[in-house]
């Protein structure tokens, strides 16, 4: 999943740079940019959070590293398999106590 995030262009935070736009901007004039900017992006092979940046000095662009992209998700997929793994010993004890 992170490979999948990482992509060359950036293209996969387009929603997140429109709304660091949108303050600014308004959350449609935000969008048509990215949007715009993302055309370009595909056009030229350059990353789209760089043309965001080089288009809009100044503006406080959210971290788009992978890590900080997945929110929750990693911890809430430990919390899961921990879960599970505590919920198949209690299984599996009463299992062997029942033979």
């Amino acid at each position: 999943m992170a490979q999948l995030l990482d992509d060359r262009l950036g293209l996969i935070h387009a929603e997140a740079l429109s709304f660091a736009l949108a303050p600014t901007l308004g959350r449609a004039e935000a969008q048509a940019q990215v949007k715009t900017l993302a055309a370009q992006a595909r056009e030229t092979g350059a990353p789209l959070p760089d043309l965001v940046a080089q288009g809009h000095p100044g503006t406080n662009l959210p971290d788009l590293s992978a890590p900080a992209t997945l929110g929750t998700a990693p911890r809430a997929a430990r919390a899961f398999a921990g879960a599970a793994r505590t919920r198949a010993a209690a299984i599996e004890r009463g299992l062997s106590q029942k033979r």
